[in-house]
């Protein structure tokens, strides 16, 4: 009985060797699921869909070089492709640009910009030096300092025409405050918010404190600025501090 026991069982495995090989011949499977199949403790359809898989996940690694984990949760449907994508461009994007500032670039550039103030005022000139909290400006009289908190927004002083002509005025707003100082009493617009706006292209309808209304397509964002294209052309820059709101224009 020992005997027979025996043969059968080295039958059996020949028979399941065989079918593992003709299987693997026929449709690709690794050796082990191909041997699972014959041993009639997976079906082929499950191990075909558990190869599909892993060239699924071997195929974002490569693509995207995503660590295995996460290139799995993927694969699985537990997380956005889109999602991942989109949140590795948004870093790499404010790495870049997360201290760009339109003082310091029209600085460097010794460009003449309009400056929209606290208070309803306006001023024209040069921005002559930045620091941390303010900046030094050289309008019509002598140089003033400025702290940044009293600029709601700033445009190429060539432009002036075109950006006052979109500027539209709520009257329901137009009562002049002083600054948010505290950043959590401020209207609250993340960066993540910011960027899917931008990678859309939509145009938007940004409300400012005191009631100046533009609207426009974002051009860039900063930590502190957004650069708001306008449709006639300009590019004005927001400080994100003096937005009272953000809308998708209808």
């Amino acid at each position: 009985m020992g005997y027979r026991k025996a043969g059968e069982d080295k039958s059996a495995r020949s028979r399941h060797r065989e079918k593992a090989e003709e299987l693997i011949e026929r449709t690709g499977l690794p050796r082990n699921l191909a041997f699972q199949v014959a041993m009639g403790s997976l079906t082929l359809s499950d191990a075909l869909n558990k190869l599909a898989f892993r060239d699924e996940v071997e195929k974002l690694i490569r693509r995207h070089d995503f660590q295995r984990s996460l290139a799995t949760q993927i694969a699985m449907g537990q997380v956005s492709l889109e999602d991942v994508l989109r949140k590795s461009r948004r870093q790499v994007y404010f790495r870049e640009n997360s201290q760009r500032s339109v003082l310091t670039d029209s600085m460097g550039e010794n460009l003449r910009i309009n400056l929209m103030l606290h208070g309803q005022k306006r001023l024209q000139g040069r921005v002559q030096e930045v620091g941390a909290y303010d900046f030094c400006f050289q309008g019509k009289g002598e140089p003033v300092t400025i702290h940044k908190l009293q600029v709601k927004a700033a445009w190429d002083g060539r432009r002036n025409a075109a950006v006052l002509s979109s500027v539209k005025k709520n009257k329901s707003r137009a009562e002049a405050c002083e600054p948010i100082v505290k950043p959590q009493d401020r209207y609250h617009c993340s960066n993540r918010r910011l960027f899917l706006h931008m990678e859309a292209g939509e145009r938007l309808n940004i409300h400012l404190l005191e009631g100046a209304s533009l609207t426009g397509t974002i051009a860039w964002i900063s930590k502190w600025e957004l650069g708001l294209t306008l449709k006639k052309g300009p590019v004005v820059v927001i400080f994100r501090h003096a937005i009272a709101e953000l809308e998708v224009h209808q």
